[in-house]
């Protein structure tokens, strides 16, 4: 949990800014009794500054000026002007914060009493002195300002008398009482450049004129642009910039600059930030350090350099919370972080990206691809502010269109194979966008279950996620990027998973859309455990039949933990039968004895060139030896589609004979040889094979596309 917190001693430092806060107090301390010195630690906001302060407080306090037993002793304090409700009241928060620092001894307590009622001699009117007069001397103190200070004050102060002395008579017997008390103090003023323009000068006026005592020194920290501008609005500098600073180093004598943070602790503080987000979602540790790797290599050099502790905290905070809302698993973790960075850093450019989508993914209908000039003409109108006529920055439009190609690799003309939820990638660009899951998405964490279910033995219950989107692309592709999980599984388990998504996936779908490689991993998995006489895929085939499991070991897929070289060894037998089947094919009319029996159509996405190549033998012994002539041969790669009773429709003979060519050359086909007998028309809604050899004579004599009419 990111608290903003600043580190209270040394022991804490992971910066490398020990060595700088012992300088600074190391100054400070050589002030000593001297002359009130106004000491100034500038940086950026959420820079470290207070963590510094704290360690030039843990240095000088209680620090004594030598080794001897009456030396000056140094006493560190913090002053919270915000802790005032208006002028007078932070005045009197003035010195009560210095007068807390002296020491309990009579002298000390002379100078706390001289402190405490230095306020009412700088107070506006008598009802603002009688106020504070109260306030610090108890309710009822005082009746009337004219007629306090000599005998109950006096009782309230260790019967010191004080008297209604001009301001800076009592200046100097408030200075004389520090010294005497020999105490030495270093009063510090935390972000002084978040207060109104009023508190801001009157803070100013009090550590250079009301509260110049010697032996006081003050260091105030502050982001010196922010400082400026307060001043600048404020009736001092009536709008004037230059003005401001030059009364900031009026009053700042020894201004110290926070040193920047060096690239070694950026990145150790990069990877503590985000380390402890990505172990909240339990990434890999081996992924989680390339991942953060990657995030710190991607961000723009400019603004690392820039970048301060309090950024870096954000970054995660928000990256933590973006992930969050999307829920365990529902996008990527260095995506969600860098996405973070775009959001924060260049608010005017995130909001475009879902107006970019398209050409982000490379998916734009629109013709050429955007080119980077255009991009980063367009990244330039997003940054620039019309209404305040700011000039534009082609430097920083490179930048961030150099950062967008890490996140989108479109745009350098690559393609994204990585199976993470990736912004890069259509189904997932949205969620980084809507910080969630988009209404027609499918939540990957569903998807995960319900797989892991079906690889433990089990099946999802109604309503199921992967059930219910079978037919959706997006159940498939969620499928595919967790196939990894097929290595845990038992080999049973994974043949159970294979044979309940067979039951519910067409043969249709299996190549057209993409479900072949899925099918073939898992039985892949479940070929691990095959014995002599049973395997895997023997069963399947038994349940889904030849033509069905043809297309799926059409398609093999490597899974990272699945071997495999035991599916392989027991497709042999299958490649043998699938061979037979189409020899037999092209030897006979198999349809005419079995109209359900299995032909070469139904394995022409099985077929590669060792199976092509034993097939052209067969179809060129056949040839030579005068069994059958091409167009013949043809006809084995022509079905008819015969069209539903009762409609009239336009329609061609389906299959797949531009394939022929792989059994015959088009060389070889001569077609002059084919007989006028074999040219007769061919019926539209006649299968057998010597109407589709009527209808491969007539592609063969014709090129042109074939259209039959009912």
């Amino acid at each position: 949990m990111n608290r903003d917190a600043a580190i209270n001693d040394a022991s804490e430092d992971r910066l490398g800014r020990k060595e700088f806060a012992k300088h600074v107090a190391g100054r400070i301390a050589a002030a000593g009794d001297g002359s009130s010195v106004v000491f100034g630690l500038a940086g950026a906001w959420g820079s470290g500054k207070s963590s510094v302060l704290n360690m030039v407080k843990e240095t000088l306090d209680g620090a004594k000026t030598s080794d001897a037993d009456d030396a000056v002793v140094w006493k560190v304090i913090q002053f919270t002007p915000w802790a005032a409700d208006d002028i007078t009241s932070l005045t009197a928060e003035f010195y009560a914060a210095i007068a807390a620092a002296m020491p309990s001894n009579p002298v000390g307590k002379r100078a706390r009493a001289l402190l405490t009622l230095a306020p009412i001699g700088v107070a506006v009117g008598k009802a603002a002195a009688k106020s504070l007069a109260e306030k610090y001397l108890g309710k009822g103190a005082v009746d009337d300002i004219a007629d306090a200070a000599v005998d109950e004050i006096a009782d309230k102060l260790d019967k010191f008398k004080v008297e209604q002395d001009p301001f800076v008579l009592r200046f100097k017997h408030i200075s004389e009482a520090i010294s005497r008390a020999r105490q030495n103090i270093l009063v510090i003023v935390d972000d002084v450049d978040r207060l109104h323009s009023d508190e801001l000068l009157t803070v100013m006026k009090a550590v250079r004129l009301l509260g110049r005592f010697d032996g006081v020194h003050y260091l105030l920290s502050f982001d010196e642009e922010t400082l400026l501008g307060v001043l600048s609005a404020s009736s001092l500098a009536n709008g004037n910039r230059v003005r401001a600073r030059q009364y900031v180093e009026k009053i700042v004598q020894y201004p110290f600059v926070l040193p920047p943070l060096q690239t070694a602790y950026f990145e150790s503080q990069m990877r503590e930030a985000l380390g402890e987000v990505a172990d909240m979602y339990r990434i890999d540790p081996h992924q989680k350090d390339a991942a953060i790797t990657d995030i710190i290599d991607s961000l723009p050099d400019e603004d690392v350099d820039t970048m301060t502790i309090r950024a870096i905290k954000r970054l995660a905070t928000q990256t933590d919370i973006l992930l969050t809302l999307a829920g365990q698993g529902e996008l990527d973790f260095r995506d969600a972080a860098l996405v973070t960075y775009l959001r924060t850093c260049y608010p005017q450019v995130y909001p475009k990206l879902a107006q970019w989508r398209d050409d982000l993914l490379g998916s734009s209908q629109r013709g050429d691809p955007v080119t980077p000039e255009k991009w980063q003409e367009r990244i330039s109108d997003a940054l620039a502010d019309r209404s305040q006529k700011w000039p534009e920055d082609p430097e920083k439009s490179a930048r961030i269109y150099a950062f967008l190609k890490k996140l989108f690799p479109q745009l350098s003309g690559d393609e994204n194979d990585n199976f993470a939820p990736r912004i890069c990638d259509s189904d997932y660009f949205d969620r980084y966008l809507v910080f969630g899951i988009p209404v027609k998405d499918i939540p990957d964490s569903g998807v995960a279950e319900e797989f892991g279910l079906l690889l433990c033995g089990g099946e999802p219950k109604p309503p199921s996620v992967i059930v219910d989107n079978i037919g959706s692309g997006l159940i498939l592709r969620k499928i595919r990027r967790r196939l990894g999980m097929a290595a845990q599984a038992k080999s049973a388990h994974a043949e159970h998973a294979a044979h309940f998504l067979a039951h519910r996936i067409p043969r249709t779908s299996l190549i057209n859309d993409g479900w072949s490689p899925v099918l073939y991993a898992l039985l892949a998995r479940a070929s691990h455990a095959d014995s002599p006489g049973s395997t895997a895929l023997e069963r399947f085939v038994q349940a889904f039949g030849r033509p069905y499991t043809a297309d799926i070991l059409a398609y093999p897929t490597s899974v990272a933990g699945v071997d495999a070289g035991a599916i392989n060894a027991t497709s042999n037998a299958f490649r043998g039968e699938v061979l037979d089947i189409c020899r037999r094919d092209l030897e006979t009319d198999v349809l005419a004895a079995d109209p359900q029996a299995e032909t070469i159509l139904d394995f022409t996405d099985y077929l590669d060139d060792e199976l092509w190549e034993a097939l052209r033998e067969c179809a060129e012994r056949m040839v030579r030896d005068g069994r059958v002539a091409p167009y013949q041969l043809a006809g084995r790669f022509i079905r008819v589609v015969i069209p539903e009773p009762g409609k009239i429709s336009l329609h061609k003979p389906t299959g797949s004979f531009y394939l022929f060519k792989k059994l015959v050359p088009e060389s070889d086909w001569h077609v002059e040889d084919i007989p006028e007998s074999a040219l007769t028309d061919p019926a539209p809604d006649d299968n057998s094979l010597a109407n589709r050899i009527r209808i491969a004579a007539h592609r063969m004599k014709n090129p042109p596309k074939l259209i039959l009419r009912r």
